[in-house]
């Protein structure tokens, strides 16, 4: 059962880390926040896009995947690194 609790962390800390990019990039751009919900599926932000214009919230949701993508690189980085 260990090695399911390890990836099941792994993929939640990616969860996360995909939400905080949508989360810090609300925050930037002086977004309100109605509701942040973590559950053991996943996570959610719920946020008021009213006054914010369409690039900031494209932004916005595209956030997460750029997070997803420098996740994603640094680990390559890491696993290449000790690889040789």
């Amino acid at each position: 059962y260990s090695g399911f609790i390890k990836e099941y962390l792994s993929i939640f800390g990616v969860l996360l880390f995909h939400e905080f990019g949508h989360l810090l990039m609300i925050k930037l751009f002086k977004g309100k926040i109605n509701s942040f919900e973590i559950s053991p599926i996943g996570c959610f932000i719920d946020y008021n896009y009213l006054g914010i214009n369409k690039i900031k919230r494209i932004i916005i949701n595209s956030s997460g995947i750029i997070c997803n993508i420098i996740l994603l690189v640094y680990n390559l980085i890491f696993y290449f690194q000790n690889f040789f």
